[in-house]
């Protein structure tokens, strides 16, 4: 993710990483301007979720789509907008029966 070859540098200016295989287990927080990459790869049995904290990370809300909390349950993708300054994100397990997902957000 992030290397035009394996091992290589990461093309990325900003991003987190981090593997999450304990429930209420978070990537570190990042704030980050426009679009973004969000990526969850993996063997694990869970609930990960997009959170979003508006006060440097005192509080952490869910993103949602149409009022529903998008939750991820395989590995996946997707491209994440923000277009408002001080805005963190972050990852995390919210629910976990077995194995470790690798997560990550970069820019």
């Amino acid at each position: 993710m992030g290397r035009f070859l394996s091992g290589g540098a990461d093309s990325a200016s900003l991003f987190v990483e981090a593997t999450l295989d304990a429930a209420d287990e978070a990537t570190e927080a990042l704030a980050f301007l426009g679009a973004a990459n969000l990526a969850i790869s993996g063997t694990f049995v869970g609930e990960i979720v997009l959170e979003k904290s508006f006060d440097g990370g005192v509080v952490w809300i869910p993103a949602t789509n149409l009022g529903v909390v998008v939750v991820f349950t395989v590995p996946a993708t997707e491209m994440v907008l923000n277009r408002e300054t001080g805005v963190f994100h972050r990852l995390r397990m919210r629910a976990r029966t077995s194995g470790a997902a690798l997560c990550r957000l970069s820019q």
